[in-house]
């Protein structure tokens, strides 16, 4: 089976309100995921190139916001984060 290798990741927050990031990997290393502030429903990061591209994420944790008010509700803010995740496969150097 081919592994897919991905140099670039980009983040959409589909629901809710996320403040941090971090990316695990198979060698025990994390990196923190840079976003431009608090990532709100329907906003997207922008690429982030990977510390580690050649080892396999094994978790990318979010830490969001929970806040049960009503009020908040209503402008987007859930109590639950949904993100999708976006790779850019590595393209291979060809030297000529």
């Amino acid at each position: 089976m081919m592994r897919l290798l991905y140099n670039h990741l980009r983040l959409t927050c589909t629901q809710g309100t996320v403040n941090k990031i971090k990316i695990h990997y198979d060698n025990g290393e994390f990196q923190q995921f840079r976003t431009k502030g608090l990532m709100t429903q329907n906003s997207t990061s922008p690429p982030e190139l990977l510390d580690y591209p050649d080892s396999k994420i094994t978790a990318i944790e979010i830490n969001f916001h929970s806040l049960g008010n009503k009020r908040l509700s209503i402008v987007g803010i859930t109590p639950k984060a949904i993100i999708d995740v976006w790779g850019k496969e590595q393209q291979p150097i060809i030297f000529s």
